[in-house]
Parts: structure tokens; sequence; C-alpha cells
């Protein structure tokens, strides 16, 4: 049971991170910070007023609804009692697949910003800082939660007569 709580916690973590602030965007004492709501609900004229080029930069960031798609998936899946060990196996593959569709769309914006990074400095006149903050971290931390709590709850599982 333990396995399993830890899982649900990381998958709770990870629906509240969406909405704390993932990403700022600063430039001598001008400074905005995006959730991951804010992310992908932003206009491309929002985020041009940020920076020119960073919606096209962000163009999948629609992708982040995936995310947080997969988190609340894998919170009720958590909740479903395991009725036998063949159907424990194949739930928690099910839950592994989900958490790989759910942390890709976060590493393709991340890796988006840092593209985008390094060709703003190759071309641009004046700094510009990008800070992952903390609801980027802690969905990522979330996810790590929910995996762990498989491993556990696999190990709980196959100790049991």
């Amino acid at each position: 049971m333990k396995g399993k709580h830890i899982s649900l916690s990381g998958a709770l973590l990870v629906i509240v991170c969406f909405f704390l602030p993932w990403i700022t965007f600063s430039c001598g004492s001008y400074s905005v910070s995006y959730t991951g709501h804010d992310v992908v609900t932003a206009s491309d004229s929002e985020l041009q007023q940020v920076v020119q080029g960073l919606a096209d930069a962000l163009t999948g960031r629609s992708l982040l609804w995936v995310s947080l798609a997969a988190a609340i998936l894998i919170f009720v899946l958590m909740l479903i009692p395991r009725i036998s060990e063949a159907n424990g196996c194949i739930l928690r593959g099910i839950i592994i697949a989900v958490i790989a569709v759910g942390v890709l769309p976060i590493g393709y914006l991340y890796l988006a910003l840092q593209n985008f990074l390094r060709a703003y400095r190759r071309t641009a006149s004046w700094p510009l800082a990008v800070e992952t903050q903390i609801g980027f971290w802690g969905t990522l931390v979330g996810y790590g939660l929910i995996f762990i709590g498989l491993i556990v709850q696999g190990q709980q599982n196959s100790a049991e007569p």
C-alpha cells in the first residue's frame, strides 16, 4: 500500500505543479513568469511581447496538456483496486507508458527553450535569462515519485504470499 500512496502523491504533485511558476524570462529589470497553464494558454502575441521569436520556438507548447492529462490518468489508474497480480503487472506497465508520454512534452519544451536561447544569444544585443522554476522541476519530481511508487508497490506485491 505504501507504493500506491507514493505514486498517488507524485501524480497529485504533477497536477499541482502544472499551476505553479514554470519559466521566468528576464532581461535587465524586466521579468515575467509563466505557469505550465500559462505556457499552453498564452497567445502567440503574448509570447512575442516577451521576446521576438519565442512563440515560434514554443510551437509545440500545447503538448503540455498531455503531461497534465497523463498525471490525471495515472491518479485515476492508481485508484483502481488490484484484482490479481497479473492485472497489477499490466496496470504498472500501462502507468509506466503513461509516465513516458507525460514526460516527453516537458523534455521537448526544455530542449526547444535551450535551442531558442542559443540562437537568440548569437543574434541579440541584450541579455535574456530563462530560468526553470519550481513548477517545472516539481513536475519532474512528481513523475519520478510515481515511478518509485510503482517499484515499491511491485516489491511489496512480490513479497506477499
